[in-house]
């Protein structure tokens, strides 16, 4: 006879399936990497999807710095994987992996195409570090830093309308403002934020290095 109270509740499976993946990661950044890869297998032989089993193992790798592994592993996630929340996850750690290697380049290729394909509230940290990679490359290049800048903006003020952004989100858009000398744009973000947060420090410091910027230029 068909038992009724022994059936799993809705999701139980993906929700044991998760578990045991997260075990497997948890495991290889604590350094037991033979009961990783044993958590990985009881995954493989649950009948997870190979998304998400190449997910889990891209994660092992990148902890145990086979990041050339785990890059081809992280793309081949980004084609088998539909779930946001995890192609999300995907796109960071796969961004992540190529720093770690030196490579900002592949590192903000791999951004932007997170930012092209995942939904809007699910490209809201894709964006934050894309824009804080092109910070620093204006930092690095002052040849072409207006244009690194630029695209900065463009990022942080997609973040800023859609209602995605955080303090660090307009701080960072007022320093991106004030580097392309548009001062009065970085003064009202600024103002904004002093209005919001009276007894946050940070915005009068940031406002006072903007009007010594500004009179600096302008003397």
């Amino acid at each position: 006879m068909r038992c009724w109270n022994c059936r799993r509740p809705s999701g139980y499976r993906e929700q044991v399936l998760k578990a045991i993946g997260g075990l497997a990661i948890a495991l290889a950044n604590d350094g037991k990497l033979e009961e990783a890869q044993q958590e990985l297998d009881t995954l493989q032989k649950k009948g997870a999807s190979s998304g998400d089993c190449d997910l889990v193992a891209a994660e092992i790798l990148s902890l145990q710095k086979n990041y050339d592994q785990a890059l081809a592993l992280y793309i081949k996630v980004f084609n088998e994987v539909e779930n946001p929340q995890l192609l999300s996850h995907a796109y960071l750690s796969a961004a992540n992996a190529a720093l770690n290697q030196d490579d900002m380049e592949k590192a903000v290729r791999i951004l932007k195409q997170g930012c092209q394909n995942l939904p809007e509230g699910q490209a809201v940290l894709q964006k934050e570090m894309l824009a804080d990679l092109m910070m620093q490359q204006a930092a690095s290049d002052k040849e072409n830093a207006e244009e690194y800048y630029a695209e900065a903006q463009q990022l942080l003020e997609e973040l800023v309308d859609s209602g995605y952004d955080t303090i660090a989100t307009r701080l960072n858009l007022a320093t991106v403002l004030q580097a392309l000398d548009q001062y009065s744009e970085a003064e009202k973000v600024l103002k904004d934020l002093q209005e919001q947060y009276p007894s946050d420090y940070r915005f009068d410091m940031q406002m006072a290095y903007l009007l010594i910027d500004q009179l600096r230029t302008s003397g």
